[in-house]
């Protein structure tokens, strides 16, 4: 499966007669705008901590994998103005939800740098901040 979906991303012309508009998946550049944090999930060989990155300092053209889920209720770990900057010095696997922890492994798998999470990337405890990043979610 996760040749298929490399093929794909690598030449989505050559690829596109193979996926419907339903199973295409979704990945996204900075061409449209990059959201203001990103998880860095590491390069091969893998760290077994994440971080939050400032995608400012980013190339625009970073790609980045999205994860849009329902979260059930409050979230054990989530990014808050009083922890944001110790997110951004790592955040260990085994914390993680498994819901996160397969998306993380999923993007690896792609070979994709970065993921976006509402819960990791967007100060949950600041409503400003919120209304930003949720109002940029269609691009």
């Amino acid at each position: 499966m996760y040749d298929d979906i490399r093929e794909f991303l690598s030449s989505p012309d050559a690829a596109s007669e193979r996926w419907s508009l339903t199973q295409r998946p979704i990945i996204m550049d900075g061409r449209t705008a990059l959201p203001v944090r990103l998880v860095d999930v590491g390069r091969a060989p893998y760290e077994p901590v994440m971080c939050l990155v400032q995608a400012a300092s980013l190339p625009r053209t970073s790609r980045y994998a999205a994860l849009s889920y329902v979260w059930g209720g409050d979230q054990p770990l989530k990014t808050t103005s009083k922890n944001v900057l110790a997110h951004c010095q790592g955040i260990p696997f085994t914390v993680l939800s498994a819901t996160i922890r397969d998306a993380i492994e999923v993007t690896r798998q792609l070979g994709i740098r970065y993921i976006w999470i509402d819960s990791l990337c967007i100060l949950q405890d600041d409503a400003d901040a919120r209304a930003i990043e949720i109002a940029r979610m269609p691009d």
